[in-house]
């Protein structure tokens, strides 16, 4: 006789994962992704700072993302009344109250900084604790297009939350901190259809993916930090960039948002067709683009005349070119490496901490490579004209030395399986 199988599963109501995820990754726009608007408008802070305050951010992520798991074990082990969601939910508290801090003391750069030690954190703990719900009880199909639905839903948001905040940054920046607040608060709405603990794989299952995806995940464990040096390394520096090309503020966010919603299709794409799975080229072409139009957008700075007024139409298309081509990079790299990590991690909360985590290395990295560029020329070692080209010569060396042992890892499975998996 065989044993009972044990029954399917059941998977968290997806309509709720992707409304918490929308909701709160308005937050990753404007504070993740646009602190250096934020901080230029509200305290006139130079680049040093705001290279600065993406270090720090990406320092707090990762210990966020990663001792989420362990942290959640020890809480729950020393009340055993508290769940998953309940962690969720004070995390969300604990993200609404931190957006008022600089509010509720304006003209003080200190208050941003005492929101960014606690809401960075607090971010990679509460991607991890989602990721869990996303994926939990969802296998093959079923998985592809739940994570799918999930990078469009987050993605969306974040080039939303670039042309929500664009009325509001001129005249009023810390206002988008105290609707953001507002936001994370009411979020918590969409915990009520939810299990006290997200679903988990059967045993047999999880062992039930092709070998490939294991050398996948970790190829692609490589260039997802890489994928956030780029991107990291790029976002205190946009203010910069769009000033140079002659945008006003108002517009400054609208046309940074262009690499997001080249993610945002991106993410359509591959949540449509599945002829990306189980292929090398998807970690090439992705690495690619991500280089390739972090380049471009840098040097749409250079091409700047400092004498020529209102928007600078050459130097404009440029960068518009290099932001989409780094979007589609990021998308690429983000969709695969969240597949495979939900796919082989079993779904559990470590499996999202440890992609945060990883997500969290990239913002940290990142910036250090701006920060080092801005120093460099403000010491007179570098010419200031030239730092954007700094800091790209920085970021590529960063990327290719962790490129390189991916590279022997790609000529290994080309003679062990090829490029493609066998189905």
């Amino acid at each position: 006789m065989t044993a009972p199988k044990a029954p399917a599963p059941i998977p968290a109501p997806l309509g709720a994962v992707l409304g918490l995820t929308f909701v709160n990754s308005l937050g990753t726009g404007a504070v993740t992704n646009g602190f250096g608007f934020i901080v230029e408008q509200a305290y006139g802070s130079s680049d040093t700072v705001k290279f600065g305050l993406g270090v720090v951010l990406g320092i707090t992520y990762i210990a966020g993302a990663f001792a989420v798991g362990p942290v959640l074990r020890r809480a729950t082990a020393a009340l055993p009344g508290l769940s998953t969601r309940g962690a969720t939910l004070i995390v969300l508290l604990a993200l609404g109250g931190l957006c008022f801090v600089p509010v509720l003391v304006p003209n003080s750069l200190w208050a941003f900084l005492v929101l960014i030690l606690g809401y960075s954190p607090l971010s990679g703990a509460l991607w991890a604790l989602v990721e869990s719900y996303l994926a939990g009880g969802r296998r093959g199909v079923a998985l592809r297009r739940a994570t799918g639905w999930f990078n469009l839903s987050w993605a969306g948001a974040v080039a939303m939350a670039s042309w929500l905040m664009a009325p509001l940054l001129e005249g009023q920046p810390l206002a988008i901190l105290g609707l953001l607040g507002l936001a994370h608060v009411l979020s918590a709405g969409f915990l009520v259809p939810l299990r006290p603990e997200p679903a988990r794989h059967a045993e047999e299952e999880a062992r039930d993916y092709p070998a490939i995806h294991r050398d996948l995940l970790r190829a692609f464990r490589v260039l997802l930090p890489l994928s956030y040096v780029v991107f990291s390394a790029w976002t205190p520096y946009a203010p910069t960039a769009t000033a140079a090309v002659g945008l006003p503020i108002v517009w400054q966010t609208p046309v940074t948002s262009i690499w997001q919603i080249a993610r945002v299709a991106t993410f359509f794409v591959m949540q449509r067709w599945s002829g990306w799975h189980g292929r090398w080229a998807t970690a090439v072409v992705g690495a690619g683009l991500l280089l390739g139009g972090f380049a471009i957008a840098l040097g749409s700075t250079a091409m700047t005349d400092d004498a020529a007024g209102g928007v600078q139409a050459l130097p404009l298309t440029v960068l518009v070119i290099g932001l989409a081509a780094l979007g589609v990079g990021m998308g690429a790299v983000y969709a695969a490496a969240l597949y495979y990590a939900m796919a082989v991690g079993n779904a559990a909360v470590d499996a999202g901490g440890t992609h945060e985590g990883l997500v969290g290395i990239g913002y940290t990295a990142g910036p250090m490579c701006g920060l080092a560029a801005v120093g460099l020329a403000g010491a007179g070692v570098f010419p200031d004209a030239n730092v954007q080209t700094l800091i790209f010569v920085l970021v590529a060396a960063t990327c290719l030395a962790a490129i390189v042992p991916l590279a022997a890892m790609l000529r290994k499975a080309r003679r062990n399986t090829g490029l493609r998996e066998v189905r």
